[in-house]
Order: C-alpha cells, then structure tokens, then sequence
C-alpha cells in the first residue's frame, strides 16, 4: 500500500511565496514600461509643439515685416498724395495670421485623457518653454 503524504507546510509556503513574488514583479515591470511610454508620448508631443512654436514665430515674424512694409507704403503715399506707392510697394490684401496649435492641442489632451494630473501638464508644458529657450 502506497501512503499519501502531504508536501511539507514550508515547501508549500515557499512556492506560494515564489508565485506571488512573480506575479508583483510583472506587475512592477508592466507598469515601469507604461510610464516609460507616456513619458516617450509626451516628449514626443512636447518637440512637436516646439516646433509649431517655432514655425508660428517665424510665420508671425514675416507678417509683421509685411504689415510694415505695407504701413510705410501707406505713410509715404499720405505724404506724396498718391495711392500709387501703396500699389507699387504691396499688394493690400486681408490677411489674419493664425497660429498653428494641433500639437499643443493634441499634448493637452494627451494630459487629460492618460491621467496625468494638470500640475505634470503644467510641468511638461514648462520643458517645452524650456526647449523654447534653448
């Protein structure tokens, strides 16, 4: 007759130990890798928005130049009596500048909708003024 005997109560435990401690450390390793790919999204948001600051800057700064150029022509049309350097100097037209901000959008979205609290928002937002800068 064969006996059946139970495993011993510490070989039980250990391997119960070993299972959880597996499961913890995938947990851990999982969550390590999402908040290492938020935070990948959100520098990547956060250049994209650079560069759309850069490119509204430059767009702005080239209608400024222009508006000045056509403000002068006007100036010196005024003081010569005749619209004739206005046609000559620009071409008036209605012109609205409007910035570019689907990326800005898009990165405070991306804040709303991954949990990010509005202080890491605002946290994230000063790297990219910061970028700005550089």
């Amino acid at each position: 007759m064969t006996e059946h005997r139970k495993p011993p109560f510490a070989a039980t435990l250990r391997e119960v130990c070993v299972v959880v401690f597996s499961i913890l450390l995938a947990f851990a390793v999982d969550s390590g890798w999402d908040q290492y790919q938020t935070e990948l999204e959100v520098e990547a948001l956060a250049m994209t928005v650079v560069d759309e600051l850069e490119s509204n800057h430059e767009s702005l700064t080239h209608s400024v130049t222009r508006h000045a150029a056509i403000a002068d022509a006007i100036e010196q049309a005024h003081l010569n009596g005749s619209s004739q350097t206005v046609h000559g100097t620009a071409v008036i037209d209605r012109e609205m500048w409007e910035p570019q901000t689907a990326p800005l959008e898009a990165l405070l979205s991306f804040g709303a909708g991954s949990g990010l609290s509005d202080a890491e928002v605002r946290m994230h937002l000063g790297e990219v003024v910061e970028l700005m800068e550089e």
